[in-house]
């Protein structure tokens, strides 16, 4: 269980080189909360963080709901574990956000 809290810190600083006045946004659903909690937790040293948690999509590249859209205008990293969508994304704000399957 040791290198999940190692590999989370990876994911947020090497992979994503998150930086601490980063607006970050954790999205999930019901499927794939333990793993969204995971790497929520792990990212105690960036202030800026929110989780947000909507309906399971159908499929993959299905929209994110307006809400959770409207979440990913503000942010500055967003992370998406969902059990259809995976979004790992930096992205310039005026870009239209949709949930984006890598």
């Amino acid at each position: 269980m040791h290198e999940i809290p190692k590999a989370a810190n990876v994911l947020l600083t090497t992979c994503s080189n998150c930086q601490k006045e980063e607006k970050i946004l954790f999205v999930t659903d019901p499927t794939s909360y333990e793993i969204a909690k995971l790497v929520y937790d792990a990212a105690k040293d960036f202030p800026n963080k929110t989780m947000v948690m909507m309906d399971e999509r159908s499929m993959h590249g299905e929209d994110a709901t307006k809400l959770v859209s409207a979440a990913m205008l503000e942010a500055d990293v967003i992370f998406g574990q969902l059990n259809f969508l995976y979004i790992i994304q930096k992205r310039e704000k005026k870009q239209l956000p949709k949930v984006l399957d890598l």
